[in-house]
């Protein structure tokens, strides 16, 4: 019992943490974007923003995490 609550807090740890590299790599971008030109700029983010939708939808599959999980 232990050690499923062990493996499910550790799992919510690593979504977490993947949720704050995709906000590193996205504030990355968008300074790359924005040493650049402007038209370019939201075209390239809307791209980037599905990208990055199906990215956390993949992360996610398969995880559901309800209060009850956390407590």
């Amino acid at each position: 019992m232990i050690r499923a609550n062990h493996l499910k807090l550790k799992s919510i740890f690593e979504l977490i943490e993947n949720f704050f590299i995709l906000y590193i790599e996205l504030f990355e971008f968008i300074k790359k974007i924005m040493a650049r030109n402007l038209k370019a700029w939201t075209f390239l983010w809307k791209k980037y923003l599905n990208v990055t939708i199906n990215r956390l939808k993949v992360i996610t599959k398969g995880v559901e995490i309800s209060s009850m999980d956390i407590f």
